[in-house]
């Protein structure tokens, strides 16, 4: 039997579904005439098309060009206590993997962290962290 919560909280959750624009941001070390910078840009500015089914799975593809594409997995997470409603997902592909947290906010965007597992595709070392933002297109 689905209790009043679990049906109320399938029935008001968000889904990730069409085109986002995505950016993301990681620290940068300093270099010969360039200072550190906490917030860099990590990748190119690149396109999430995605899909949510009625579970809050979620598929899709992150592009940064034709040649650069990864493939999206994971789920729309529900809110819980203090915490707002959200996304958990993987993104993979040419050698590359992210683990991709973020929480719904206001005015059409989904803003959160990434963390690569390794192989990242802008050449940053396994373990980076960064925060992440998505527009809805």
């Amino acid at each position: 039997m689905r209790t009043i919560a679990a049906t109320r909280a399938k029935w008001f959750m968000q889904t990730l579904n069409g085109k986002w624009t995505y950016r993301s941001y990681c620290p940068m070390a300093g270099a010969a005439g360039r200072p550190a910078t906490i917030a860099a840009p990590w990748a190119p500015l690149g396109e999430l098309t995605v899909s949510t089914d009625e579970s809050g799975a979620v598929s899709g593809t992150l592009a940064f060009g034709p040649k650069a594409q990864l493939k999206v997995t994971g789920g729309v997470k529900a809110a819980q206590a203090d915490m707002p409603e959200g996304v958990e997902l993987t993104a993979e592909g040419m050698g590359a993997v992210y683990l991709v947290r973020g929480y719904f906010a206001a005015g059409g965007l989904l803003v959160g962290v990434v963390l690569s597992l390794g192989g990242d595709i802008a050449k940053q070392p396994a373990g980076t962290l960064g925060a992440f933002v998505l527009l809805a297109v």
